[in-house]
């Protein structure tokens, strides 16, 4: 064995664990890793981090102060909200206001309809002239817009060829109109004699009652009218009520309306003399009569007695339970009584509901509208008579009578029943309201009142509109 050679602090017995020989450790070297080994393991070991570069990369990525602060610039400020040239405000409802949004409107769908505050509270009569039944307020819908209106409503006539017409406006009682409807121009009869006969009395179903002297003055038909007759001697005063007792005496409820037309004057009681003085003819219309003249409502024709030239006269009076007649209105100086004067009376009004109101009109125009507060006329279901009355004047010269006044002759009358559909006497029409073609309208914007009114179609008397059941309805469609 060759001898070890030593180099340091020799060893001592506590490094014996430690030493190893030269050729152990030249041994071990055989089974050592090769340096490309290492240096691969070395690669793929640090192959998942990044270089320093690419950090340096990365870095270069990452906002500076002066991008923060461009950006911040162009934040949204609460200064700027609806303003000119700033941001779009909302409203309650948290839409864009649409006055900030100035571009044409893309609507496409109608808005919710409107209809009115509130209709009428009473029944509107109106001649050839419009009459505004209600108005109906249109809010802005946001775009533009044209009307598509629809109703109905409650209307009355009582001329043939005559109905009522109601119309829609824009803005006022002459603006365009949108929407309108016509009522039947038909007058519809319960009951009615045109005296188309010829006979010593009425005849035609007729009850007559004369009052005073006998050999008075009577009633007869020539063919075409019905014509008071002087009696013997020609002077004597008498008085005659005429009550319908056949078919289509009474009316089927308490609204009624009894016409008729005139085919003389009634003689004033003058005899064409200023000075004298006498008592005129009269003629009666009667309603609410039961059968035995005990309770009833009359309109009273006549000239005023014993007045040089006297003015005309038109009076109510009605008597209840067998008492006193009592007059309660009344009118005058209007004019002459005939020829070809219609004279209508209404005992009850249909419009309002109201049987206690009662109105007299001559060609259509009102001389008498007064209504019961009192209640003291009679309703019940013996009182739905009808009737006229002729009573005989006197003109008198020096107190002395000389000749009996005539009441003016009647060619036509004839009832309405104002309420009862099975009756046939209907004077009530309904008025469907539809609307104007939407293309021919003109385009509207912002808010808009709508005028509701009602005209005749024709003649010379009044239609109506009443307040029951009315109903109507607007909606803005995209222009």
């Amino acid at each position: 064995m060759s001898r070890m050679q030593n180099r340091g602090t020799p060893p001592t017995s506590e490094d014996l664990d430690t030493i190893a020989t030269k050729e152990y450790i030249e041994s071990l070297t055989t089974d050592s890793i090769p340096q490309g080994t290492v240096d691969s393991l070395i690669t793929t070991g640090l192959s998942g981090y990044v270089s320093r570069s690419y950090v340096d990369a990365q870095d270069a990525l990452n906002a500076t102060e002066a991008y923060v602060d461009a950006g911040d610039d162009t934040r949204l400020k609460l200064a700027d909200v609806s303003t000119s040239s700033g941001i779009a405000g909302l409203d309650s409802a948290g839409k864009v206001v649409v006055a900030r949004v100035p571009a044409a409107s893309t609507q496409r769908w109608p808005k919710p309809f409107y209809t009115p505050s509130s209709y009428n509270s009473v029944t509107k009569t109106a001649t050839s002239t419009e009459t505004t039944v209600y108005t109906i307020p249109v809010a802005d819908p946001g775009f533009n817009y044209k009307l598509l209106v629809s109703g109905i409503a409650q209307g009355f006539t009582a001329v043939d060829g005559q109905g009522p017409i109601v119309r829609v406006r824009v803005g006022s009682t002459s603006g365009a109109i949108v929407a309108m409807g016509y009522g039947a121009p038909e007058q519809y009869i319960w009951g009615d004699d045109d005296f188309d006969r010829t006979g010593p009395n009425l005849g035609g179903g007729w009850e007559e009652t004369y009052i005073d002297h006998p050999d008075g003055g009577h009633v007869e038909t020539n063919g075409s009218s019905a014509v008071w007759v002087r009696g013997t001697p020609s002077y004597t005063r008498r008085k005659g009520n005429f009550r319908k007792i056949n078919t289509f005496n009474e009316t089927l409820d308490d609204y009624q309306a009894v016409s008729f037309t005139t085919d003389s004057d009634i003689e004033d009681g003058t005899e064409g003399l200023p000075t004298a003085a006498g008592i005129s003819g009269r003629n009666r219309i009667y309603g609410r009569l039961n059968e035995g003249y005990n309770d009833y409502l009359v309109f009273e024709l006549q000239y005023k007695d014993n007045t040089a030239y006297p003015p005309s006269q038109a009076r109510l009076i009605y008597r209840a339970d067998s008492g006193s007649e009592v007059t309660v209105a009344s009118a005058s100086d209007f004019g002459d009584f005939g020829p070809n004067i219609t004279w209508r009376a209404q005992f009850g009004h249909y419009g309002t509901l109201n049987k206690r109101r009662f109105i007299l009109t001559r060609n259509g125009s009102s001389l008498i509208d007064w209504t019961d507060g009192s209640l003291a006329t009679t309703i019940d279901g013996g009182t739905n008579g009808w009737g006229f009355g002729m009573y005989g004047g006197t003109a008198e010269f020096f107190l002395v009578p000389t000749l009996e006044q005539m009441p003016s002759s009647l060619r036509y009358i004839y009832l309405e029943d104002l309420v009862n559909p099975a009756s046939g006497g209907v004077v009530q029409t309904p008025v469907n309201i539809i609307p104007n073609a939407i293309e021919s309208q003109s385009v509207l914007s912002g808010t808009k009142t709508l005028y509701v009114t009602v005209a005749r179609s024709g003649g010379s008397d009044s239609v109506e509109v009443s307040n029951l059941l009315p109903g109507i309805h607007v909606v803005p469609i995209p222009a």
